[in-house]
């Protein structure tokens, strides 16, 4: 994959590299730098840590050797750098911090305090792999949120450096903004190298949907690599792709199963009651398509799903009223 990286960040993955080839000794390490953090810690040094920490924590993952022990401990540290970046907010307790997802860019924004500091906090716990602060960036980077700039370059030069460092959310963000062009010109070559390196089951639902139209064999596969990660749209999809394919019994297994994690996706209902009422994988009974059917027409709030339901359901007591089913249950 043709991908320039950042030249501090070239430096620094390439020395971890060299380091694990060298077998480095990780546990010291990673005490050199909790030893460097015993003090008081400035912004230069925070971000400096926190990307140390970052690379040798992925470098440990990585290892072929087993480094859950050392890759946990790695953690551990990266919590005693948020709580440096805590102890600078002495209006948040930590009860409140723990309470909370944990993320004081989140507790800032749910007290509606200045966007700047808040996407400037958010920015420096997830640079410290905050998940709720990583979460929290994504909306506000994505969405029109009152007094946030949308497609902010800030949260943007944050999702470019995460991906060039190798982090499977980071490539999967701006993999996605790349191919969509979101708040940058579009790049959909790198988007999809992107998306593809991430290796996430949500990347595996953003290629299908991008291949749905231009190329068949590719759509299916990354629909099928989503379903079985349980992803639901895909898993509804493939039902609907066995369906078309005349794959009945397949068809009515992904329906099943989307139904099982969720069963108010009321798309699989209405398709798993057509099922029954054409005996298709499964025996044909009419009572329990129609009662399958209407439940998706009765609690669905997508109107063209309730349309097509009771347009459905009108037609099946049609039948039903000219003895169509008279041998059918």
């Amino acid at each position: 994959m043709k991908y320039v990286l950042g030249l501090a960040t070239f430096i620094l993955l390439n020395f971890f590299l060299v380091a694990m080839a060298n077998k480095v000794d990780f546990s010291a390490e990673l005490t050199r730098i909790e030893d460097s953090i015993q003090g008081e810690v400035n912004l230069k040094d925070e971000m400096k840590y926190a990307r140390e920490l970052r690379l040798l924590i992925k470098t440990m993952a990585e290892s072929k050797e087993d480094q859950t022990i050392t890759v946990f401990r790695g953690f551990e540290i990266m919590k005693k750098l948020q709580a440096k970046l805590l102890s600078k907010f002495p209006n948040i307790s930590e009860n409140q911090y723990n309470e909370s997802p944990q993320s004081i860019g989140v507790i800032l924004f749910n007290s509606n305090a200045s966007p700047k500091l808040v996407v400037n906090i958010l920015l420096r716990e997830a640079k410290m792999l905050s998940v709720p602060a990583q979460i929290l960036l994504r909306i506000l980077y994505l969405h029109d949120v009152d007094k946030y700039k949308k497609y902010d370059k800030r949260i943007l030069e944050f999702y470019k450096q995460q991906s060039e460092e190798g982090w499977s959310r980071g490539q999967f963000e701006y993999g996605e903004i790349l191919l969509y062009g979101l708040g940058t010109p579009i790049n959909k070559k790198l988007g999809l190298e992107l998306l593809v390196a991430s290796n996430l089951p949500k990347a595996y639902v953003t290629l299908a949907d991008h291949y749905y139209k231009i190329d068949q064999s590719k759509y299916e596969h990354y629909l099928r690599l989503a379903a079985e990660e349980e992803e639901l749209w895909a898993m509804y999809n493939l039902g609907v792709l066995e369906q078309g394919n005349k794959n009945y019994l397949e068809s009515v297994k992904w329906f099943k199963n989307t139904l099982e994690i969720d069963s108010t996706y009321y798309k699989a209902t209405f398709e798993l009651g057509r099922m029954y009422i054409e005996g298709w994988g499964v025996e044909r009974d009419i009572k329990k398509g129609l009662e399958l059917i209407e439940t998706a027409a009765n609690h669905t709030n997508d109107e063209k799903l309730k349309e097509v339901a009771i347009k459905n359901i009108e037609l099946i007591k049609e039948n039903l009223r000219h003895g169509f089913y008279m041998d059918r249950k």
